[in-house]
């Protein structure tokens, strides 16, 4: 359950980094959709290939 919360937390980390370089203009909306679409497959991905 750790590597759960874990995951989830990377998650969290990853979305409001790259919502902050998005914001102060270091992305384009381009590249930050681009992020947010991978990070959507990441953690699908996760979920379904897991070991229960």
């Amino acid at each position: 359950m750790r590597d759960v919360w874990v995951a989830l937390l990377l998650a969290v980390v990853v979305y409001f980094t790259n919502w902050a370089l998005y914001r102060n203009g270091v992305i384009s909306q381009n590249a930050s959709s681009t992020i947010n679409f991978l990070l959507v497959i990441a953690c699908a991905s996760y979920g379904f290939f897991r070991k229960k």
